[in-house]
């Protein structure tokens, strides 16, 4: 059973997608990278996005990671803070354990496309 099933699907994405942006938006470190974004769009573009990543139905048709964060220039502290924020919204959505780490274990593998090199 693949990842995203043993999550609960779409909707538990969903819902885990949109607390981790509650929670971005509101925290001072990575709050400001967010300014002026449809965080509409971005909602639903994350919640495809980590369906795919997850081994859900491939509906992601975006940007790739690089190009799409390049502009933002992401630093290893704001990419660890927002592995942190999706930590704590995966604990405090009853997420089991080892299905917590493994999604953020394979969140952590797209440091190399995120975090600026420069």
């Amino acid at each position: 059973m693949t990842l995203y099933r043993r999550l609960g699907g779409a909707d538990a994405v969903a819902r885990v997608v949109d607390l981790l942006y509650d929670r971005a938006l509101a925290d001072e470190l990575v709050g400001p990278l967010f300014a002026g974004v449809d965080m509409a769009r971005l909602r639903a573009h994350q919640t495809d996005f980590l369906i795919a990543a997850i081994g859900g139905p491939e509906r992601y048709e975006g940007a790739g990671l690089r190009a799409a964060h390049s502009h933002l220039r992401v630093d290893d502290a704001r990419f660890d803070r927002m592995v942190q924020l999706l930590a704590e919204v995966l604990a405090d959505a009853g997420i089991d354990p080892a299905l917590a780490d493994d999604v953020l274990g394979r969140v952590s593998r797209l440091r190399v496309a995120v975090v600026a090199s420069v």
